[in-house]
């Protein structure tokens, strides 16, 4: 299903690309008469090596089991704007580890004989609101109870707080093994608040190792879900990417900076933004706790630091990193992105490419006022699969800039066999009674077929 969603997804782009771009109209029309309609290569979906028990961070509802009328920690079973606040158990789903179970079920167990509510979306009452979870291979475990204050004064917040750490610490939680314990209390969020977590035991971070690295990770930063998945992933980016020694990364949104350092050895200089300061600081200790000495961090909005990013890079060959949130970049950052001349590959990955496909179309626009430097266009993509038993998937594309003369030389040196050239297969509509869905009818390319419905019209 990925794999023809994947397919669906580059096919439309493709179609997409020759409408907004009358340059590349010739171009697209001859890599999809070579490629079975699709505007590039597409390989087949790499498989994740885990599928059961595969995910290391979670973010755990409380609310209540309509099932029973108690208290749970689980997932919603619909969403708020489906007029459901009902949560159900998690026990059962096969892509949550065994370990990350057992503390749901032992903090669901607090949460009832703590005698406060589950907090109501609707009325604005009552008191748990969720549980982060997150574990590692190197079996660090750090948990996040998140809360609505209320009323409560600050002696109940830190005896609360204290129960929860004697709780997993001394109690019967102690057994689950959690090396970190953070808080996190707020009441009505108001746009651009910012939650910070307190951290109230243990260690303040958690650590992982990633393709024989090993990264230090924040309560909030971003870390992929599936870490063997990860791996893959990186390989992946790192085979489009054909690193030679003498390039230089531009890693945004780097995260902990996992992309950049797994690749840095490869490469001259690897220069990453990212918005999360703790994330960015992260990323700074990771390279220095890997001896990696060819990584320059910046902190804040990738569309405000574009332009020092790219006067860094103005000397060398620069190869483009982009791994953003599931919304994509900012528009600024594609701008960004095309005046950074001598970006001559892009590689961009996506965890919801019919979102980011915006990007990939303002990629590939003709230059413009608003739109400057030379476009992008598509050579290859690879779907990720990094979330077994879902819909979604990571979709990696490798962008090339455009040069005209070069693909000319291409497409003129490699020309169509003239029954492809010349003719495009059509589906043919299906006359009643008969199945006529595997038939074609041929027609010279670039000729619409007309079809006048009589019966529409009365006759």
């Amino acid at each position: 299903m990925k794999q023809k969603e994947a397919l669906h997804v580059m096919r439309k782009f493709g179609t997409e690309l020759a409408r907004i771009n009358p340059e590349l109209v010739d171009w697209v029309h001859w890599q999809k008469l070579r490629r079975q309609g699709q505007v590039c290569e597409v390989d087949e979906i790499v498989p994740s090596p885990v599928t059961h028990g595969y995910r290391n961070k979670c973010e755990f509802t409380i609310g209540i089991n309509p099932e029973n009328n108690l208290p749970t920690v689980g997932f919603r079973v619909a969403s708020y704007k489906e007029g459901s606040i009902h949560v159900g158990p998690v026990d059962h789903l096969c892509h949550l580890p065994y370990q990350m179970k057992k503390i749901v079920l032992e903090f669901e167990k607090f949460v009832r004989d703590s005698e406060l509510a589950p907090y109501s979306p609707v009325s604005h009452e009552g008191v748990w609101r969720q549980l982060n979870v997150r574990t590692t291979r190197n079996k660090d475990i750090l948990i996040v109870p998140v809360i609505h204050p209320q009323e409560m004064s600050r002696e109940e917040l830190d005896a609360l707080k204290k129960k929860i750490v004697e709780y997993f610490t001394e109690g019967p939680g102690q057994v689950l093994g959690i090396t970190s314990i953070f808080f996190k209390s707020y009441g009505q969020k108001e746009p651009g608040d910012e939650d910070e977590s307190e951290h109230l035991w243990g260690e303040e971070h958690i650590y992982e190792t990633i393709l024989d690295k090993r990264f230090r990770v924040s309560p909030e930063a971003f870390l992929q879900v599936n870490t063997t998945g990860a791996e893959l992933l990186y390989d992946k980016i790192g085979e489009l990417a054909e690193l030679d020694g003498t390039s230089a990364i531009l890693d945004i949104c780097c995260g902990t900076g996992t992309i950049g350092i797994s690749l840095a050895e490869r490469c001259l200089k690897v220069y990453g933004i990212e918005l999360v300061e703790k994330a960015a600081d992260d990323a700074r200790f990771n390279a220095e706790e890997n001896g990696l000495e060819n990584i320059v961090v910046f902190t804040g909005k990738a569309e405000e630091n574009m332009p020092v990013l790219v006067q860094n890079c103005t000397k060398v060959n620069v190869v483009g990193i982009v791994d953003p949130p599931r919304a994509g970049l900012n528009g600024n950052v594609v701008f960004g992105l095309r005046k950074c001349d001598n970006m001559k590959h892009l590689v961009y990955v996506s965890c919801d490419p019919t979102v980011a496909s915006k990007n990939f179309i303002n990629l590939g626009r003709p230059q413009s006022k608003q739109y400057k430097g030379e476009f992008f266009i598509p050579l290859r993509a690879i779907p990720v699969d990094l979330f077994p038993h879902t819909p979604h998937y990571e979709l990696v594309i490798l962008f090339e800039r455009w040069e005209e003369r070069k693909w000319r030389r291409i497409m003129e040196g490699n020309p169509l066999p003239r029954d492809q050239e010349y003719f495009q297969r059509i589906p043919q509509r299906p006359k009643a009674g008969r199945d006529f869905s595997q038939s074609v009818n041929f027609v010279p390319y670039g000729v619409k077929p007309f079809i006048w419905d009589l019966a529409s019209h009365g006759h």
